[in-house]
C-alpha cells in the first residue's frame, strides 16, 4: 500500500511537494516507478499555484485550460485511481497484460491532458482496477454507485440501469463475511457494464455539447452585427426614441436583464457541471439576445401596433426593454399579442 500527502509549500512560490511511502509490492519495478512518477506530475498539476498564470503569462493556453474545474476533477480521480493501482500492485492482483496497459496509458505527458483525453484516460484505467478489483473496492463502488442523486449526475443510475435490487455480493460484503467468488464476479461484471455505459453516454452527450456550442458561437456571431445594425437604424429613422443615446441604453439595459436572469439561473438551477458548462457557452448569444428583445420592444412601441402604459418616457422605455431582456416568457407573450392582432385583421378583412 502506498500512502501520500500532498502538501503547500508557499515559499517555494507554489509549487506542491508530493511525499510518497513506497511499499514492496509485486509490480515490476519498471511499472513501479512509471505509476509513482505518474503520481507525482499528475499531483504536482493539482497543487500549482492558481495565479501561476500572471507570471506565465495570461495567454499561456496549457496552464490556462488546467484551471478547468472539470479537468480538475478528472486529475483528482485519476490520482486515486492511480492509488488504488499501487494498492491491488501490493497485493498481487495486477497481472502482466494489466502492467502492459497501465504502460501505454503512462506514456501521456499529464500536462498535456485534455478534458477529453483525461476522462479516457480515468475509464481505462477504472476498468484496469475493476477487472482485477477485490471485494471491498468492487462493493465500495457500487455502495457510492447507489448513493447517487438522479438530478447530480448524468440520467444513467445504478438503479436506472438494474433495478432497485442491491447486488448479493454487497449485502454479504455489508454483513461482514466472506463474499464468494461466484457474487463477486457477477458484482464485477455488472459494474465494468455499468461504468462502460455510462462513458457512452457521457461521450455522446459531451459530443452533443460541443455541437451546440459551436452553433451557439455561430449564432452570436451573426447576431452581434444584425443588432448594431437594428440599433443604428432605429436610431437614424429616430423610431422608439429621438436619439442614438436612447436607443443605446435601451439595448443595455435589454442585455443587463439578461445577465441578471442568467445569474440567477445560475444561482439557484443549475447544479450539474455539464449544465454550468452550457449555460457558459451560450452566455454571449444570451446577452445579445437581451440586446435584440429591447430593441424590438423599442420598435413594436415605436410603430403604434401596441400600447404599454407608461412607455410615453425614454425611462419606461428603458425599463420595458430591461424586463424583455430578463424575462423570455414576456417577450414570448408581447410577440404573441402583436400576431393575434395579425390574425383578427385578417378574419377582420
Amino acid at each position: 500500500m502506498w500512502t501520500f500527502i500532498l502538501a503547500w509549500d508557499l515559499p517555494s512560490k507554489g509549487r506542491g511537494i508530493l511525499m510518497i511511502s513506497p511499499a514492496v509490492g509485486t509490480l515490476s519495478e519498471h511499472s513501479h516507478q512509471a505509476v509513482r512518477s505518474y503520481f507525482e506530475r499528475v499531483g504536482l498539476l493539482l497543487t500549482e499555484n492558481p495565479y501561476a498564470f500572471w507570471r506565465r503569462g495570461f495567454w499561456t493556453y496549457g496552464h490556462w485550460t488546467r484551471r478547468d474545474s472539470e479537468l480538475q476533477k478528472t486529475l483528482t480521480r485519476i490520482c486515486s485511481l492511480l492509488d488504488e493501482v499501487l494498492r491491488r500492485g501490493a497485493d498481487g492482483a495486477l497481472g502482466a497484460s494489466d502492467q502492459s496497459r497501465l504502460q501505454g496509458l503512462l506514456e501521456l505527458a499529464p500536462g498535456s491532458l485534455t478534458l477529453d483525453v483525461a476522462l479516457e484516460f480515468a475509464a481505462v484505467l477504472d476498468q484496469v482496477i475493476i477487472e482485477s478489483g477485490d471485494a471491498q473496492y468492487i462493493c465500495a463502488e457500487i455502495d457510492r454507485e447507489l448513493l447517487w442523486a438522479k438530478d447530480s449526475t448524468t440520467w444513467l443510475t445504478w438503479d436506472r440501469m438494474y433495478g432497485t435490487t442491491i447486488p448479493d455480493a454487497v449485502k454479504t460484503h455489508n454483513l461482514g463475511k466472506s463474499v464468494p467468488d461466484v457474487e463477486l464476479r457477477a458484482a464485477r461484471n455488472r459494474l465494468l457494464a455499468f461504468r462502460r455505459a455510462r462513458t457512452n453516454d457521457y461521450e455522446v452527450h459531451r459530443a452533443r455539447m460541443k455541437m451546440r456550442a459551436k452553433n451557439l458561437r455561430v449564432l452570436a456571431a451573426l447576431l452581434g452585427p444584425l443588432i448594431l445594425g437594428f440599433g443604428w437604424l432605429l436610431a437614424a429613422h429616430q423610431i422608439g426614441s429621438d436619439s442614438a443615446s436612447g436607443v443605446g441604453l435601451v439595448a443595455v439595459v435589454g442585455a443587463l436583464g439578461s445577465i441578471m436572469s442568467g445569474t440567477i439561473r445560475a444561482r439557484d438551477k443549475l447544479v450539474r457541471g455539464s449544465d454550468l458548462r452550457a449555460f457558459r457557452n451560450g452566455l454571449l448569444a444570451q446577452i445579445l439576445l437581451g440586446a435584440g428583445a429591447s430593441l424590438f420592444l423599442l420598435l413594436l412601441l415605436g410603430s403604434s401596433i401596441l400600447a404599454i402604459a407608461g412607455t410615453n418616457s425614454l425611462a419606461g422605455k428603458a425599463v420595458f426593454g430591461f424586463v424583455a431582456g430578463f424575462s423570455e416568457p414576456f417577450f414570448l407573450k408581447t410577440v404573441e399579442r402583436v400576431a393575434k392582432l395579425g390574425e383578427e385583421t385578417t378574419k377582420g378583412t
